[in-house]
């Protein structure tokens, strides 16, 4: 070694004592318990297993109502058009005419009112 390389290496050996990390910062080792970090972990999944768990049940009870919403749409719809038909047939031609048949009506040709002092009806 020459003379240089021997300065060079006993400054860098002073140095490196002088400012030594450990001996001017101390650092705080953090330590994590692997049972606490599980227990949480643990925890969460718990939580939002629990929390998918009721959605899944809302869902289905949402659904089940739904079902029943349309069965009751379909059984409205299905009266609504026996009941249209119905109205068809009790405002037709035929049956109006079988009822006044059977009720032997006759045209009115003349109307009189029959009125008691000039007034047609009194209280």
């Amino acid at each position: 070694m020459t003379m240089r390389q021997e300065e060079a290496s006993i400054v860098t050996n002073e140095q490196s004592k002088k400012f030594s990390f450990s001996e001017k910062v101390s650092v705080k080792k953090i330590k994590i318990s692997f049972k606490a970090v599980n227990g949480l972990l643990g925890a969460i999944v718990l939580a939002l297993f629990i929390f998918h768990l009721s959605c899944g049940i809302s869902r289905d009870a949402a659904g089940v109502q739904l079902g029943k919403m349309k069965t009751n749409y379909n059984e409205l719809s299905e009266e609504n058009s026996r009941l249209d038909s119905k109205v068809s047939y009790l405002g037709s031609y035929d049956y109006l005419k079988d009822k006044i048949t059977a009720l032997e009506m006759v045209k009115v040709d003349k109307i009189k009112i029959i009125t008691d002092n000039g007034q047609v009806a009194k209280k």
